[in-house]
């Protein structure tokens, strides 16, 4: 972890740079009136443009400002994992058949072993398959116990949360659908509580329902887990508005090894695998009779789509942890990945470096800040890297089309025109990524931090802002049209 010596320059007013090739003077003026119309003082917001095809600065605005990172922390995690491990990375994860005696004179029963990878990727199906795999191998019963080795990561401690709002499953190598789990509320037409969907298989996870319908209410939902060697049960209490037949909530989820164990069981026994296969910890090693599958994950590229697109935030931390896997064997943990991308940042940009402080991967401690400049500048340098550019850039929301960027207020005018990554906590809203105007690209890092107002207030104030400045910057370079010539008759 590192913290910025740099004497930063926070300018009172913004800057348009004035040369033969910039738009005309004005820009500055634009931003500054359009935060003064959404009522942002200007102290609390920094921005950074630049022409690709220009090579200038088009703005610049306190862009030296150390800014709460948010969710555009994972612009840095993703440039260090492209560059320490390239597009093609895969988790492998191997299983092993082994035997296990109860004592020197007892037979052998036969249990699995299975060595987390920190695969961010897995999924239910993947389970499936993964079973299906065993079964195919041969193993038709299991009355050992499934043995999980967490020795790759530390003791699971997740990062000091950026908001009561936001949460984040310990960062364990187990991940299963991103440690969370997703109910559906339905509202019942005899008064009775809503009732409670989820996908998770019936004998592995009990739900209860104790919420109350009412007139009015803000929605107010708490999950409570309680876990036990055969089972979760997952209690939601809460009021909800009688007015709204459906909700949505997800949960993450506390015990991630015993997450990962109980849909692995379920999967193993659908895949006609019997016996009882307990929980085990693991005690010493085992007499591994053979490997009997290794699970492999789609390539990083996938991933990066997750994390940037869908803002994942245990991928983003797991992708954090496997950063620091090309230096130990095992036993990593966030410091050891921050460690690797400070000295990788240390490389590639020289001067500019300690313009990030981050603290974890994924954006949600408010310790982590960046500056604009420096996130143009990260943008910048991946639009011009041949090796992985298309995969990074690919990876960004698209305005108007999927990821975070789908359902924000842009008009029509900007629909496919921006592709981004976006942030936020409370108080905070970054937007960073490339801005299509004509044919020129510009890239461009805008972030609002400490501003009290609700999240959807303040990224519609950010959309107005950033289309103010879309459109000066189409009017700046549209083509003059030909006076019109009068019409002469003879």
């Amino acid at each position: 972890m590192f913290t910025a010596a740099l004497a930063l320059l926070s300018p009172a007013a913004p800057r348009a740079w004035a040369d033969s090739n910039a738009p005309p003077v004005g820009l500055d003026q634009v931003v500054h009136a359009a935060l003064a119309r959404e009522g942002i003082p200007p102290e609390h917001a920094a921005l950074a443009l630049f022409s690709h095809e220009r090579g200038r600065y088009l703005l610049l605005w306190r862009e030296r400002e150390l800014m709460t990172a948010a969710s555009n922390a994972k612009l840095v995690t993703s440039f260090a994992a492209l560059r320490l491990l390239s597009p093609d990375f895969r988790w492998r994860t191997p299983i092993y058949l082994v035997e296990q005696h109860d004592g020197p004179d007892t037979p052998a029963r036969q249990g699995l072993y299975v060595r987390g990878s920190g695969d961010p990727s897995l999924s239910e199906a993947r389970l499936d398959a993964m079973a299906r795999h065993i079964r195919a191998a041969g193993v038709t019963r299991i009355d050992g116990g499934l043995v999980f080795d967490t020795s790759l990561f530390e003791e699971p401690t997740p990062p000091a949360q950026g908001d009561p709002d936001w949460a984040l499953a310990p960062v364990n190598p187990y991940i299963v659908n991103d440690n969370a789990v997703a109910f559906t509320l339905l509202r019942q037409d005899d008064g009775q509580p809503y009732s409670v969907v989820t996908d998770l298989p019936d004998d592995a996870v009990e739900v209860v329902s104790n919420l109350a319908a009412a007139a009015g209410v803000d929605a107010r939902i708490v999950v409570r887990q309680r876990w036990s060697p055969e089972g979760v049960r997952f209690t939601l209490s809460g009021e909800l508005d009688r007015a709204h037949p459906t909700y949505w909530v997800t949960a993450t989820v506390q015990q991630p090894v015993q997450y990962y164990f109980l849909l692995l069981r379920h999967a193993l026994r659908r895949a006609g695998i019997a016996g009882q296969m307990p929980l085990q910890p693991r005690q010493g090693e085992f007499a591994r009779v053979k490997r009997v599958y290794l699970d492999t994950s789609d390539p990083l590229r996938i991933l990066l789509e997750r994390i940037n697109k869908d803002s994942s935030n245990v991928a983003a931390e797991a992708l954090l942890r496997t950063i620091a896997l090309r230096g130990k064997a095992a036993g990593v943990n966030a410091g050891d990945g921050l460690a690797g991308v400070r000295e990788l940042l240390r490389q590639d940009f020289p001067q500019a470096w300690e313009e990030v402080s981050l603290v974890d991967g994924a954006g949600l401690n408010r310790e982590s800040r960046v500056s604009p400049l420096f996130l143009v500048k990260l943008l910048n340098r991946i639009h011009n890297y041949p090796t992985f550019s298309h995969e990074f850039i690919s990876s960004l929301s698209i305005s108007g089309w999927d990821g975070t960027l789908r359902y924000r207020d842009f008009p029509p005018r900007l629909a496919g025109r921006i592709r981004a990554k976006t942030g936020s906590l409370s108080g905070v809203q970054n937007i960073s990524g490339y801005l299509q105007v004509f044919r020129e690209q510009v890239v461009f890092s805008f972030m609002i931090d400490g501003v009290p107002r609700g999240t959807e207030r303040l990224q519609e104030a950010q959309e107005r802002i950033l289309t103010d400045i879309y459109d000066h910057l189409v009017q700046s370079q549209a083509p003059e049209r030909p006076a019109k010539q009068p019409i002469v008759r003879n």
